[in-house]
Formats: C-alpha cells, sequence, structure tokens
C-alpha cells in the first residue's frame, strides 16, 4: 500500500468518526451506535498494517467462484448466529438483540462483496422471513509472514429494507435450481 493510500485511508477513517455511520434504524441505543462505529474504524484501522500484498488479495486472491458461493466467511455466521441463540456470544445485546428470533433460522445469502476494511460485506435473508434482507460485516485477520486467514470476527449487523423479491418457496425455488446457491 502506497503512502499515499494510507493517507487516504486514516481520512476515510476520521471522516467516519467525525460524521456517524448510520446504526440500525429500528434501535435507539445511542452505546450501540457508538461500538458500531468504533468496530468500524477499528477494522479500518487494523487494515493498515502492512503485508508484502495486499490483506484482500491474501483473503480472496485465489478464490474460485465455487469459493464465493461457499466460504469460512458464511460458517463463521453461521456459527456466530448459533452461539447468540444458545447465549455463548454476549455482543449480541446490541447488535443482534432485535433479530434472535430470526437466529435459529437458515439464511440464504443475496450479494456479497469484498469490504473496504477487510473481509465481506455480505446482504442476507433468513429462510422464515425472506421479505427482508440484512447487512453485516464479518471482518478477518489476516497473519502478513504466513499470507492466511487467522480469525474472524462480526462487524455489525442491520436490517435494510423491506422487499417483495423473495417468498420462501421463491428462495428454494432458486436453491432448487441453482445448488451453489446454499441456505445456511
Amino acid at each position: 500500500m502506497k503512502i499515499t493510500s494510507l493517507y487516504y485511508l486514516m481520512i476515510f477513517a476520521l471522516l467516519l468518526t467525525a460524521c456517524g455511520i448510520k446504526n440500525n434504524p429500528q434501535s435507539e441505543n445511542e452505546v450501540g451506535a457508538d461500538e458500531y462505529r468504533a468496530a468500524y474504524v477499528d477494522s479500518l484501522l487494523k487494515s493498515i498494517e502492512f503485508c508484502n500484498k495486499p490483506k484482500n488479495e491474501i483473503r480472496f486472491g485465489n478464490w474460485t467462484d465455487e469459493d464465493w458461493y461457499d466460504n469460512d466467511y458464511f460458517r463463521f455466521l453461521r456459527k456466530y448466529f448459533d452461539d447468540c441463540s444458545k447465549g455463548i456470544v454476549n455482543e449480541s445485546t446490541y447488535w443482534l438483540q432485535d433479530y434472535k428470533s430470526l437466529l435459529d433460522n437458515q439464511f440464504f445469502i443475496y450479494d456479497v462483496q469484498e469490504f473496504i476494511g477487510g473481509g465481506l460485506y455480505i446482504t442476507l435473508g433468513f429462510l422464515n422471513a425472506p421479505e427482508t434482507l440484512y447487512n453485516t460485516v464479518v471482518y478477518s485477520e489476516v497473519d502478513c509472514e504466513k499470507e492466511t486467514v487467522t480469525e474472524y470476527s462480526l462487524l455489525g449487523f442491520r436490517k435494510i429494507e423491506e422487499t417483495s423479491i423473495f417468498t420462501k418457496e421463491d428462495v428454494l425455488k432458486l436453491i432448487k435450481e441453482h445448488p451453489e446457491n446454499k441456505l445456511w
């Protein structure tokens, strides 16, 4: 990463802190919003560590098409949701508190993109409530020496929109016709 890129990343992080990031529109919990912003900025700052090549190239550089449908980010998310449902993960109190009733349900991936701060920006829906889509970021740490992903963490979860695009039957039909798309 060039010094210029580092400079712009730091400016971006400062702007996010100053302007704030919209929290879950259903939650008035300002402490949760502050923690969400802090975690987001922290992920950006963690990505500044220098490697011999860009961290997202380490994360995704050798991914095949199949990897974009089936990967450890989605497996981590499934396990995280299960752990929240069982009360093992306490972080869910502000990010997932309003959605605990959904977490045991299978989810489908609507869209996935590389996240500039590291990891994947995921849009998903739940099979038993497919009319609502959610966004989350699954961040991943990178070992620069070994050029491997070492751990994953959740950086927020929020409802983004109600849609009439999907019904449960539509989702099941899509997965039957396109088995590369899975229920998690």
